[in-house]
C-alpha cells in the first residue's frame, strides 16, 4: 500500500524514507480541518473497459499530500503537492506561510480566503484535487511545520506517470 516512498531527492543530513518522514509528520489529533495537510489512502477507481488494471487516460495519486481547502458530507478538495515540483511546493509553502505570519511553521491552520486559492493554486486545476470522501482511507492530519522536509521528497505514488513526467508537463516558470 505504500510502496513508492523510497524515493528521496538526496539529503546529506539525513537518509530516511518518505514513509518514515511522513509517519514523523503525523499529527497528534486527526480533526478534519479547512487550512491543514492531510495524507491518506485513496482508493481510486480505474475507468478502463477493456478489463486491464489501471487507466492509460488518467493518472491518480493513491497516497495524496494535500493542503485542504475545504470538505462536505460527499468531497473534500485541495492542492495536492505531489502534483507539483520539488521546487515549486517549497515555493508555495513559503509565500503561504508568509501572507500567515508564519502560520505554517506554528502549525496553525492557514485559512485562504476563496477569491485568493486561484492565485495561489496557479491556472491549471491539474493541482486543486477533488476526492469523494468513501475512498479515502487512514486519514492523517500532518503538522505543518514538517511540510518542508516531507515535500523534499519526489513519490512515486501517481499511476500512470512519472514525477519526471509531471514535471516535464508542468515545468518551473
Amino acid at each position: 500500500m505504500l510502496e513508492g516512498f523510497d524515493n528521496p531527492l538526496p539529503q546529506p543530513e539525513k537518509n530516511e524514507t518518505y514513509f518514515s518522514a511522513l509517519k514523523k509528520a503525523y499529527d497528534q489529533t486527526n480533526a478534519f480541518l479547512p487550512g491543514c495537510f492531510y495524507t491518506f489512502t485513496y482508493k481510486y477507481k480505474s475507468l478502463r473497459t477493456d478489463g486491464k488494471k489501471g487507466n492509460e487516460f488518467a493518472f491518480y495519486d493513491a497516497k495524496p499530500l494535500i493542503y485542504l481547502f475545504g470538505a462536505n458530507e460527499r468531497v473534500f478538495h485541495g492542492l495536492n503537492f505531489h502534483l507539483l515540483p520539488v521546487e515549486v511546493r517549497k515555493r508555495w509553502l513559503d509565500v503561504v506561510n508568509e501572507m500567515t505570519n508564519g502560520a505554517i511553521k506554528r502549525n496553525d491552520p492557514v485559512n485562504i480566503p476563496q477569491d485568493m486559492i486561484s492565485s495561489i493554486t496557479g491556472k491549471n486545476d491539474l493541482f486543486y484535487r477533488h476526492y469523494l470522501v468513501e475512498r479515502a482511507i487512514e486519514m492523517r492530519k500532518l503538522d505543518s511545520s514538517k511540510m518542508w522536509d516531507l515535500c523534499a521528497y519526489k513519490t512515486d505514488t501517481i499511476a500512470q506517470i512519472s514525477y519526471e513526467g509531471m514535471a516535464r508537463i508542468f515545468p518551473l516558470a
